[in-house]
């Protein structure tokens, strides 16, 4: 079945490479993640359009519409990676796997993007790495530098 994305949509170009890009779903108006609104505030809750494109070019799975980042990324930001188990195992063999395969620096600098609350990075502190982490929501950034992983409250732009 072949869906209906408006045409405005379908001659976005892609973010990496700029080729026209190609709808293969549409999920509708979605609201933002962990937004956690009282009764009063549902009339106001932002919805976009959740399309998901492909490019062709360069094989970059993409959203066709992008949220206006402060949106998503703010002072009352309610996801902490450090809650989950899961998240933590994983990170952890990641951070072993990186260590052992791919840092061979005598002075290694771990930086990352969207860090979150540092859950990540504190896995290369345990291993005397000088890290930073780079997260735009500034309460989740202030946790972290709190917690002995420095953390930068800024969107990654140039």
């Amino acid at each position: 079945m072949k869906i209906r994305i408006p045409k405005e949509i379908m001659t976005k170009p892609c973010l990496v490479c700029e080729n026209p890009i190609e709808a293969f779903v549409d999920y509708g108006r979605m609201p933002i993640a962990n937004g956690f609104l009282i009764k009063e505030d549902f009339p106001k809750e932002y919805f976009f359009r959740l399309h998901v494109g492909y490019c062709s070019k360069c094989h970059m799975v993409q959203l066709l519409e992008q949220p206006a980042r402060e949106r998503m990324f703010h002072e009352n930001y309610a996801f902490f990676s450090g809650t989950s188990k899961s998240m933590a195992v994983h990170f952890a063999s990641f951070a072993e796997h990186a260590l052992k395969d791919f840092i061979t620096d005598a002075d290694p600098f771990v930086v990352e993007m969207g860090s979150n609350d540092g859950s990540l990075l504190k896995f290369f502190k345990e291993h005397k790495l000088s890290v930073l982490g780079i997260d735009p929501a500034q309460d989740i950034a202030k946790k972290a530098t709190q917690n002995d992983v420095e953390t930068w409250p800024e969107f990654f732009t140039p």
